[in-house]
Order: C-alpha cells, then sequence, then structure tokens
C-alpha cells in the first residue's frame, strides 16, 4: 500500500519484490528499441531546457580537467545561498507539501505512480556534501537540490516520454517565451521564476551498471528539487540491485577518513535497512555474515580499503562501528599489510586494541616483506 499524502492524496511506492537487474528492467518496460524510439523527442526536449550561451560561457571559463573534478557541474542550479545545512532544511521542509501535490496532480495528469519521499536524511545529506561539494573554505550546501525529492512511475518507455512533456510543459524552461532568465553584470546567473533548471536523460545514456531514469531539477517556490520519471521495472530494480550499495559506499568514502562518527553510523544503518542486516551473533571474524552490508564490507575492493583508511589514521571508533557491521580485520592491501600492520605502524594503541579485541584480528598474518603487525611495532 502507498502512503497517504496530506489533503488525503494517495503516494503510490513499488511493492516489494523479488530481485532484479537493470537489464531486465528495460526489457520490461519495452527494451533498448523503445528507448531509441524516443531519441528525436529527448533531444527536443534537451535542446529546449538547455541554456546554450550560458554553458559556452562557463566552459570557457573552466580548466580543461573539468570533468574529473568531484560534483562538477555547468549547469547553475544552485539553491540561495546558504551558510548552514540547517537553513537549507528550514526552507526545504516548507516547500516539500507544494512539492508533493504537483506532482501528484502531474502523476495523476499523465498516468504515472507517484512517490515522494520524506526529505533526504540530513546525515546522508551532510555526508554526500562533504564528499562532492566542499572547499577549503567549508561545504557548498546551496547545490544540495536532492533533499526535497520524487519520482514519477510509468508502465513502459513510451507513456515516461509522454509524462517528460507534459512535466516540463507544467514547469516550463529557461527558453520558453518570456523566459525568466536574468543576466547580471557581473555574471552571476539567477532566474525566478518555476522551471525546469536542468534535465539528463540517463536512458539514452545510462549510468555504469545500467541504472536509468529521466532525471530533472526543478524549481518549486524558489527551492530546488529532484523529481526522476522512470519505468516501474526501474524503480523495483533500484530498489532490490546495488544502487543503495553505491549510496552506502558513497557516504562512507566521505566519513571514514574524516572520522566522522555519526555519518559513519547512518551509513551503515542506512546499508543493514536496505541492503540487509549486519551480523548473526555480533562482529568479528568468527561471526557469520548473513546480511548484504556485510557482503558488501568484506568483498567490495573499495569498501576493503575503509579499515584500512580508519586504521592508518587511528579512527578507533569508527574502526568499531566498521568491524561491528561485518567488516574484516584481517583484510591486506597490495602490499599484504593488513590494518593492523597500519594502526602498529601509526602507533595507533586504541586502534590496535579495537582491531585486535573488536575485530578479533590475526597478529601472526605477513605482509609481502615477511612482516607480521609486531614487526612493524
Amino acid at each position: 500500500e502507498g502512503a497517504a499524502s496530506p489533503g488525503g492524496a494517495h503516494l503510490e511506492k513499488p511493492a516489494p519484490a523479488a530481485p532484479m537487474d537493470y537489464a531486465t528492467a528495460l526489457e520490461l518496460g519495452g527494451g533498448k528499441a523503445a528507448v531509441d524510439a524516443q531519441a528525436a523527442r529527448s533531444q527536443a526536449l534537451q535542446d529546449m531546457l538547455l541554456d546554450k550561451e550560458l554553458q559556452a560561457e562557463i566552459k570557457e571559463l573552466l580548466p580543461p580537467d573539468f570533468r574529473a573534478r568531484k560534483g562538477y557541474s555547468t549547469a547553475l542550479v544552485n539553491q540561495h545561498y546558504t551558510p548552514t545545512l540547517d537553513a537549507l532544511y528550514g526552507k526545504a521542509q516548507e516547500v516539500l507539501p507544494v512539492f508533493r501535490e504537483r506532482v501528484v496532480r502531474l502523476a495523476e495528469g499523465t498516468g504515472g505512480k507517484p512517490n515522494v519521499a520524506p526529505l533526504k536524511g540530513k546525515d546522508r545529506a551532510e555526508a554526500k556534501a562533504k564528499f562532492k561539494y566542499a572547499d577549503q573554505g567549508g561545504v557548498a550546501w546551496y547545490r544540495m537540490t536532492d533533499i526535497v525529492r520524487g519520482t514519477i512511475m510509468y508502465k513502459d518507455i513510451p507513456a515516461m516520454y509522454d509524462g517528460l512533456e507534459k512535466v516540463v510543459e507544467d514547469f516550463g524552461s529557461c527558453n520558453a517565451a518570456g523566459g525568466d532568465r536574468v543576466r547580471h553584470m557581473n555574471g552571476r546567473y539567477q532566474s525566478g521564476g518555476e522551471r525546469v533548471c536542468e534535465f539528463n536523460d540517463r536512458y539514452m545514456s545510462s549510468l555504469p551498471g545500467g541504472y536509468s531514469d529521466l532525471q530533472m531539477v526543478v524549481r518549486c517556490q524558489g527551492h530546488m528539487c529532484e523529481l526522476q520519471l522512470t519505468i516501474e521495472p526501474m524503480a523495483v530494480a533500484k530498489e532490490t540491485s546495488g544502487h543503495r550499495s553505491f549510496e552506502v559506499l558513497r557516504q562512507l568514502r566521505a566519513a571514514v577518513p574524516e572520522g566522522d562518527l555519526k555519518a559513519v553510523r547512518a551509513a551503515l544503518q542506512f546499508g543493514q535497512e536496505h541492503l540487509g542486516s549486519a551480523m548473526a551473533g555480533g562482529g568479528g571474524e568468527a561471526a557469520a555474515p548473513v546480511g548484504g552490508l556485510v557482503q558488501l564490507l568484506r568483498e567490495d575492493d573499495e569498501a576493503k580499503t575503509l579499515v584500512h583508511s580508519a586504521a592508518k589514521a587511528g579512527h578507533a571508533e569508527v574502526l568499531c562501528e566498521l568491524l561491528e557491521s561485518g567488516a574484516s580485520a584481517n583484510v591486506q592491501d597490495d602490499l599484504g599489510d593488513t590494518p593492523l600492520h597500519a594502526a602498529v605502524f601509526g602507533g595507533h594503541e586504541r586502534a590496535t586494541w579495537a582491531l585486535i579485541d573488536v575485530g578479533r584480528a590475526d597478529v601472526t598474518v605477513k605482509n609481502k616483506h615477511g612482516h607480521t603487525p609486531l614487526h612493524k611495532g
């Protein structure tokens, strides 16, 4: 059953389903042929929504390697400047009911099923922003555009693109007649009215792994919100495939090196809720893995480096959280060093004891030089 929204509107949520991969989801929605048949319509909408003049100006100013940088964007879809995350959430809370009602109305008018989530968890938002939008002076909180977010799901690909046209017509674009764009003499770009501010067709060019959606950033009452259109099978695949693993890893990559215990706990909790429970009978090497989070922490190449990162920095509390969630204390890096090698070599007594006591680390493991952690010490 979906959840009732304020005012009695009904919000649909994907029903629990067996795991499905993205390739299967695409085929169930009509397949690649159905996507290809929409190429001309997609391109026409992209051309209508793209501020080509602005794009050209920005790219001229950016360094050649800008695409390799974290969180790069050539579309100015910033929120109004806000110095704190709390202030951004205050505005988001005001806008959410209005955005929800609009998404429900659009879904009902286009034959789709609406799903407007609660506000993005603040811990998750903070971890994402610190990872993608931080500079030497702080964090650009105003670049967070997915705190208020919603999805409209359609039965197949043609219906989804029909819905897209209606959504764009409803919100408008910067290139429409009487558009609201204002250029300031100092080069800054601002817009006041409601419109589709950014559109990415990720069916025409899917993400690594095959995930696809029609992703938009729309302005609703002066606040940037994320609106995604997709087919129902893809929504099921998103909930039952590796997309949640990606989200967990992204949060942990940002939080672990910084020793951000609050963010690490939030990421692991999110992983337990969406990937599976942590351990049967407690943490450490003797416990039996029973959930998807454990599999992620122990088998994903990138995830396995997190324990090394925490050990090298001496983040004992973070280490305990990772170990109790199923991470291995005995994983070896390219040199054969375990996290215990790193902790001992760094002189981190608390991290060393956490690895031995909580993680049950093997003190006899040798690296490629034949050295055990005790030799390192």
